[in-house]
């Protein structure tokens, strides 16, 4: 009963259907008490002025916007207007039938040759560029002659330019017609010279990337440079002293791809590059803490492969911090350097394509060895274990298997896993198999490969599956 002897406009569907004209915009209500806190003392509220980024304010903009389109507008069609008045060829669209109109009617007005409507000195009124960037003399700016803008004049029927376009001089220096060649022969093209071409911008970016490349290398290979961020921090300041646009990141990932394109062979041709391959002792101490924390960032960034991560230097960061946290240190335990952790994890990239196949091929050997006793972690003594080879698995609470690594000493192992940061509480037990289980110390590598498929551990990488034939 209320409902029906309501006589009021609650809604912008009542409104149109009461009025009979389309809602162009809505303003909403706005709290007084809020009103007076944000405008200035003694003065009204004014959204657009108080509040510019709430709500109020965006609906002044949305209403502002929707009656400018409805209201028939002189502005449109200003740079085809432009181009008519300066005899130049254009074309013009738009998504609106109404500006489309609006600007034909103003381009039927206009005429070529008047003159434009504007500032008497538009470079003056113009915003400056102080601030901006400097292109004069840039080493990546396009230079250009003035007969690159010269167009050829047009020959008159015979070869000759007509009498009233060229110079007396020219048509004395005409060439005189060649014979006609003999009838039933066929005349030859006379001979051009070949064409020359202009180095593109795009050209002249990867030049300049290969010369900050080569600056600041230091006989290291693109991998190296990538995984030094002392190298990164050189070839990034030849990348700003020579004004390439860009980020860091955009730099490194262009001069990979220069790398894998085969674009860096020649200038590195005859050159020497230098071995960076660790002692088989720091490589064993270092690969496993690049697997985690390659494994933490992949899980972060799925689709990024690992050179997609080197190569945003905020990324390659989280790896570094990342594989410190399971690092021990002490006095005589050094820190590792950020460029030996991104080496090891390229390194095992390289080695687990292979070890994948191995796995697969001695799968009738490897696959009856299994963890068969676990000790738990605190009462662990990695002493026992010093200086003997094996693999290693690490559970959690729940028994839940949380890393299965390798190492030449499992006692030196252990014991850094116990005193790192990380995993930390969350290991609960462990269990060792030793090489002396094994036939040989050959199967230790394609055994740990083999137990990362069975377990799928948290903290390793996904297998990798042997290729089929």
């Amino acid at each position: 009963l209320r409902e029906s002897q309501a006589s009021g406009v609650f809604t912008s569907a009542e409104l149109e259907t009461a009025s009979g004209l389309p809602v162009v915009g809505s303003i909403p209500a706005f709290k007084k008490a809020s009103a007076r806190r944000a405008s200035p003392a003694g003065a009204s509220f004014v959204p657009l002025r108080d509040e510019p980024d709430g709500a109020v304010a965006e609906a002044f903009r949305a209403l502002r916007a929707n009656l400018k389109f409805m209201i028939r507008s002189k502005d449109s069609g200003t740079t085809l207007a432009v181009a008519k008045k300066l005899g130049r060829r254009w074309l013009g669209f738009d998504l609106s039938a109404d500006y489309v109109t609006y600007a034909n009617e103003r381009l039927a007005a206009a005429e070529e040759g008047a003159p434009l409507n504007g500032p008497a000195d538009p470079v003056g009124s113009s915003p400056t560029t102080a601030a901006g960037r400097r292109l004069k003399d840039h080493p990546l700016l396009p230079t250009f002659k003035p007969e690159d803008f010269s167009q050829p004049e047009a020959e008159a029927e015979g070869g000759a330019a007509p009498p009233e376009q060229a110079a007396p001089s020219e048509q004395a220096a005409q060439p005189a017609p060649s014979p006609a060649p003999p009838a039933g022969r066929r005349q030859e093209p006379a001979a051009q010279d070949p064409p020359t071409t202009a180095a593109s911008l795009r050209e002249l970016q990867q030049q300049a990337l290969i010369d900050a490349f080569l600056a600041a290398h230091q006989d290291h290979s693109v991998d190296w440079l990538l995984c030094d961020p002392a190298l990164q921090e050189a070839f990034h300041a030849g990348c700003r002293a020579a004004g390439l646009i860009g980020r860091a990141g955009d730099w490194n990932r262009e001069l990979l791809k220069l790398r894998k394109g085969g674009k860096l062979r020649a200038a590195l041709a005859g050159k020497k590059l230098a071995k960076n391959d660790a002692p088989a002792g720091e490589a064993d101490r270092l690969s496993f803490a690049a697997e985690i924390a390659w494994a933490e960032l992949q899980r972060k960034f799925p689709s990024w492969s690992l050179d997609a991560l080197f190569c945003s230097p905020g990324k390659a960061f989280l790896f570094d911090r990342t594989a410190a946290k399971h690092l021990a240190t002490g006095d005589d335990r050094p820190p590792a350097t950020a460029a030996r952790l991104r080496w090891a994890a390229l390194r095992l990239r390289k080695a687990r394509h292979a070890l994948a196949e191995e796995a697969a091929r001695f799968d009738y050997v490897l696959g009856t060895r299994d963890f068969d006793r676990f000790q738990p972690w605190a009462r662990l003594r990695p002493a026992r274990l010093a200086g003997t080879p094996g693999v290693y698995l690490l559970r959690g609470r729940a028994k839940e298997p949380l890393y299965v690594g390798e190492a030449l000493d499992l006692g030196q192992r252990l014991a850094d896993h116990q005193s790192a940061k990380a995993p930390g509480r969350a290991v609960t037990h462990a269990a060792v198999i030793t090489s002396a289980a094994l036939p040989s110390e050959d199967y230790r590598l394609p055994l740990w490969c083999d137990l990362v498929r069975r377990y799928r551990p948290r903290l390793n990488l996904p297998p990798l599956a042997a290729a089929q034939d």
